[in-house]
């Protein structure tokens, strides 16, 4: 995946890019409504956050997700800065 010149990565979020994931949201607010950091922590502990990188591991975006138990997969956030 590419965003101009700089090649991103995608991967599961970890607990340490829970401070970017917020900010990012913060940032989309007007299109997101709202998300409380523990949604977000409790996400990223579930192994239901990927986010995107570069090659210096800086955050671009995330992406927020369930798997429900029928086996179905609900999206509930992507956002990018």
């Amino acid at each position: 995946m590419t965003s101009g010149n700089t090649d991103l990565v995608v991967r599961r979020a970890v607990l340490a890019d829970l401070d970017v994931i917020k900010i990012i949201a913060d940032q989309n607010k007007n299109e997101l409504g709202f998300i409380v950091r523990r949604a977000l922590e409790r996400s990223i502990e579930g192994n239901e956050m990927l986010v995107a990188v570069d090659d210096s591991d800086r955050l671009s975006g995330f992406l927020q997700y369930h798997h429900r138990r029928d086996g179905y997969i609900t999206l509930y956030n992507i956002a990018v800065q």
